[in-house]
């Protein structure tokens, strides 16, 4: 009976062993965030940079704006750990973009919030023309040179426009560090046009530009009067030449004017002045 009991005994033990032995419970590891998230404005448009987590079940990011109304799938290229999306036809504003890494069942990590901001008209009509210190004209060489002020935040260069005397259009590109533009062959009396390039900021994807202004040089620059002295000649005057044809103004520039029809021409002929040392002019 004693050997019964026990081999009843180890019966019942061994099958209430068996029962508490369930199959492991296998917990599904959650889908990691994306990372290094970048934003870079443009002209109604937003583009986004991102780290992929690594992670082989992702085979796709999301991208969601304006409360998650609106989104962009984008899947993941062989052999690249980022991902890039430009967001357009935007409204100027700033905007927040939520971004998810995705498994190919659609199963998707937690959200990473970046904001941005779009740029357009309201901006770029607000943007100041890079400052011109002086203009001045060498009637030597022809040409007249742009003196500029120092370039303000965000100017990354000009654009001048202009025609010199034989009728050639150019255009120049002026960094913001430059300080002084020459006009080769330029003809006094006309004028040129320029605009400023401006960035929002460093990382911005598009150029914005300011209206163009036109900037008129009226008239040649005449040389400076010399310093009246106690000792040396009496410094020049200048004689007001009135001829038929001819145009004085009261810098001693004289212009000859021939009419074209629609117009005259203005052609230097010199700059004029006599010393006059106590003797009568002669009216020839």
């Amino acid at each position: 009976m004693s050997y019964i009991a026990i081999g009843l005994s180890v019966i019942l033990l061994n099958a209430g062993c068996q029962k508490e032995i369930e199959p492991p419970v296998v917990v599904e590891k959650e889908i990691e965030k994306v990372t290094s998230v970048k934003t870079y404005p443009g002209r109604n448009r937003v583009k986004l940079w991102w780290k992929l987590p690594a992670d082989e079940r992702v085979v796709k990011s999301k991208v969601t704006w304006n409360d998650e109304t609106q989104s962009r799938e984008i899947p993941v290229v062989a052999g690249k750990d980022t991902l890039s999306v430009l967001i357009e036809n935007l409204e100027e504003g700033n905007y927040t973009f939520a971004l998810y890494a995705l498994d190919k069942e659609g199963k998707q990590s937690g959200m990473v919030i970046v904001n941005a901001k779009a740029y357009g008209n309201e901006f770029e009509t607000a943007l100041q023309n890079r400052a011109i210190k002086k203009v001045n004209f060498d009637a030597s060489s022809s040409a007249a040179e742009i003196e500029w002020e120092s370039a303000g935040l965000g100017v990354v260069g000009a654009e001048v426009k202009y025609t010199d005397a034989a009728a050639t259009t150019h255009t120049l590109s002026v960094t913001p560090f430059t300080r002084n533009t020459t006009l080769s062959n330029f003809t006094a009396g006309e004028s040129f046009r320029y605009r400023t390039l401006h960035l929002p900021n460093s990382s911005a994807i598009d150029t914005f530009f300011t209206a163009f202004e036109t900037v008129i040089i009226e008239q040649a620059s005449a040389e400076e009067e010399p310093s009246p002295t106690k000792a040396g000649p009496r410094p020049p005057i200048p004689i007001t030449f009135k001829l038929p044809g001819l145009y004085h103004n009261p810098t001693g520039i004289v212009f000859l004017m021939r009419s074209t029809g629609s117009g005259f021409i203005k052609v230097m002929i010199a700059s004029m002045r006599v010393v006059v040392q106590g003797h009568a002019l002669n009216s020839g």
